[in-house]
């Protein structure tokens, strides 16, 4: 019973919350990307010359020149990654028919519609998601990209950003079958919608920290595994030592 005032104000209200909630895990996601870059040279060192190589074309202009940025798609691709090995949000997922799920020392039927929350931090890193699915027709499911060699042998739980296809940034390294079980953004009509912003705020802000900045070793600090929602946090301050780049 809100006069349209009230209700225009109230709206207001539910979208600054919203901008703000989406920034703090956009800042969160920029923070595990630049981490894992830098901690893993075998991935961060060609970024490293796909920046550098941008910055020689187009000098420094990387804001006002959108349509290149598709070079940068080795970014796109690494805060996918860092998205999905620290991303510990709830998500529904609608039961499509009837099934025993054994849990511990208890079985319990869910029957079809009902929902169940999941944990992504414990769907995204399940080794069964990344596996070929047998029963997959080849006809009506076909695999977005071919599997990279490196993505193949590297454990779920363990960084590899080419699993994300360079030119898309989406999942390439799982059937279409088992691609809802793995989730950065979300699917369908629940997805993030900030998702394309994000990718490119990703690669703006990694690019520029790049090439203005040299970075000394660290050790990376561990997720705070007792959270539940939106992209984990460390669970200890990481200081970084940096210098600017000659």
């Amino acid at each position: 019973d809100l006069t349209p005032e009230e209700r225009y104000q109230q709206v207001g209200i539910d979208v600054f919350i919203l901008h703000v909630a989406s920034l703090a895990n956009l800042y969160a996601a920029l923070a595990w990307t630049l981490i894992n870059v830098l901690c893993h040279p075998q991935y961060g060192e060609p970024i490293q010359r796909d920046v550098d190589q941008f910055y020689e074309e187009k000098a420094d202009q990387l804001m006002e020149d959108f349509p290149r940025q598709s070079t940068l798609g080795s970014i796109a691709q690494a805060m996918q990654e860092s998205i999905r090995l620290t991303q510990q949000s709830l998500t529904l997922r609608k039961v499509m028919h009837e099934f025993d799920l054994r849990c511990e020392h208890t079985t319990y039927t869910l029957p079809k519609g009902f929902y169940v929350a999941t944990l992504l931090s414990v769907l995204n890193t399940q080794p069964v998601a990344f596996e070929e699915d047998p029963s997959t027709d080849p006809k009506s499911h076909k695999r977005r990209t071919s599997c990279s060699s490196s993505s193949s042998h590297t454990p779920p739980d363990q960084f590899d950003p080419t699993r994300y296809s360079v030119a898309t940034a989406q999942l390439s390294t799982v059937s279409q079958a088992r691609e809802n079980m793995v989730s950065t953004f979300g699917h369908g009509r629940h997805a993030c919608p900030g998702e394309r912003f994000a990718l490119m705020v990703g690669k703006i802000v990694i690019a520029r920290l790049l090439h203005s900045f040299s970075f000394e070793s660290f050790q990376p600090p561990p997720l705070l595994t007792t959270q539940m929602g939106a992209v984990g946090r460390a669970s200890v301050p990481c200081h970084i030592q940096y210098s600017a780049r000659e």
